[in-house]
């Protein structure tokens, strides 16, 4: 099957020592391996030539902010827009983009901040899991957002694109996964080497532990992972160097 001809903007912030300061797990040394499977600074999936991944910088929060774009309709879905506002519509406006909707992976302040304000200007659909409303109201003035309630299949901007269900981080965190074109974005569930913390208001280590044992450690070992903060990664590799590769066989 031929593939949708899309990119992906990853719209990260300042510097990448402080990435995931405020929500990344520490990685405990003794998880570590001397020798660290290499990641491409391109993902190597399936796509046409003309794919791009561009970095922008992006406000002190450190979130990355996705958009997923359709190159043959220029729909853009985008996902976890944390911050600049101005910037976000912008880029949509002058590059002629259709916004198909805005997905969020949980609804921690970082990654929502500027929704509400993208949604009124772009009057774009807003989803995301139902759990996640307290952290929503709590954080954020978010209006007109359809609640996931189960698990499911979004058909956004010509995409396919399947909504996991994957609580530790926060009751209600999703992972988006695109079989299609081998990819996830994981939000603040699964990071390069390490995973979201889990002492936050509704975390739960043993969730977390059961999000990357049972749906995010038995897709394909070349998913390339597009996380909430830092780099991108594979589940391959994160099969090999995460601290949550212990539970692989324990169930």
């Amino acid at each position: 099957m031929k593939l949708k001809l899309f990119f992906i903007i990853i719209i990260a912030a300042g510097l990448i020592l402080f990435i995931g300061c405020a929500d990344i797990a520490d990685l405990p040394e003794e998880s570590q391996t001397e020798e660290m499977a290499e990641i491409p600074e391109e993902p190597l999936f399936d796509v046409p030539r003309d794919y791009k991944h561009d970095n922008i910088e992006i406000f002190e929060v450190s979130c990355n902010c996705y958009f997923l774009i359709n190159r043959e309709t220029k729909e853009v879905v985008i996902i976890d827009p944390g911050d600049r506002f101005v910037m976000l519509r912008n880029a949509c406006n002058d590059n002629g983009l259709i916004p198909a909707a805005i997905l969020f992976t949980h609804g921690h302040i970082d990654h929502i901040a500027a929704g509400e304000d993208l949604r009124r200007a772009l009057q774009a659909p807003v989803y995301s899991w139902h759990e996640e409303e307290y952290n929503f109201f709590n954080n954020a003035v978010m209006k007109n957002i359809t609640w996931f309630t189960e698990e499911t299949v979004l058909e956004l901007a010509g995409f396919k694109i399947e909504v996991i269900h994957t609580p530790g981080h926060t009751i209600g965190s999703v992972c988006y996964y695109i079989k299609e074109l081998n990819i996830l974005f994981s939000g603040d569930t699964m990071f390069r080497q390490t995973y979201g913390r889990t002492d936050f208001e509704t975390g739960n280590y043993n969730e977390i532990v059961e999000s990357f044992r049972d749906k995010l450690f038995v897709l394909p070992g070349g998913t390339i992972v597009y996380p909430g903060h830092g780099e991108i990664t594979t589940v391959s590799f994160e099969k090999q160097n995460n601290p949550m590769s212990k539970y692989i066989n324990n169930k």
